[in-house]
């Protein structure tokens, strides 16, 4: 069809009014409740074209309709009307275990632009978290931990915690030789070497472990985690 060209829409037996390119004949219309239960009945149970269907969009389609979005929504805010009712909309709504696989197998090696991860970081910058000022009741608390009650952590899910503790420990070991380089005494209480308390005494400090009918543990401070310590002080009990 030629640029520009009026051309007609064929409704049923009838011949509807002339469209072009840019119309706004329904800008502003608004539908009767009766019509839009009809309109939603109507398409009830319709399979969606391009259901199950790849790369049905060129590179440069997607980016073009990514950029059509955009400017759509560039500069606009949703009313606390409209986030309300999607928040309302979404109660009791849970994704099956399907279609979370499909989420997670569409987001695997996907990274985020270090341009992306500054846009987002400017975006929540005072921002308060979920979570900021609330509490969970004991009934969620309970439900919580029924549900992950005899769950195991992968091996990969372990190794990835390990290198990241490993991580952390690297980073607030460097940050303690900065201080020692300015006369401060530093003694590390993260990690798996954390003594009961820290006594000190003469300008000297003591790491102080207490056992009550147990057999001591003299194999976790090792040679490292010595040189934080003037000395190692082991109080042995018995439980009353």
């Amino acid at each position: 069809m030629r640029k520009g060209l009026v051309y007609l829409v064929e409704v049923g037996y009838n011949i509807s009014m002339p469209f072009t390119k840019g119309h706004k004949i329904n800008l502003g219309k608004k539908y009767s409740e009766e019509r839009k239960r009809n309109m939603s009945l109507g398409h009830k149970n319709q399979v969606p074209w391009h259901k199950g269907k790849v790369g049905v969009y060129s590179e440069e389609t997607r980016r073009k309709m990514g950029l059509a979005a955009s400017k759509r929504l560039l500069g606009k805010k949703q009313s606390p009307e409209l986030i309300e009712k999607r928040r309302l909309g979404m109660l009791g709504h849970f994704v099956s275990k399907e279609t979370r696989k499909k989420i997670s197998i569409a987001k695997i090696g996907s990274k985020l632009s270090e341009e992306t991860k500054r846009k987002i970081s400017e975006a929540n910058k005072g921002m308060k978290g979920y979570w900021f000022g609330k509490k969970m009741s004991e009934e969620t608390k309970r439900k919580l931990i029924l549900v992950n009650t005899g769950k195991k952590l992968s091996d990969k899910t372990k190794e990835k915690l390990k290198n990241n503790i490993k991580i952390a420990n690297e980073r607030i070991l460097k940050e303690i030789k900065e201080f020692e380089s300015q006369g401060f005494r530093c003694v590390p209480t993260g990690g798996k070497v954390r003594p009961d308390f820290i006594a000190i005494k003469d300008n000297k400090v003591f790491a102080v472990e207490v056992e009550y009918q147990r057999p001591p543990n003299y194999s976790k401070y090792t040679n490292e985690a010595k040189l934080f310590f003037d000395d190692i002080i082991w109080i042995l009990r018995r439980r009353k």
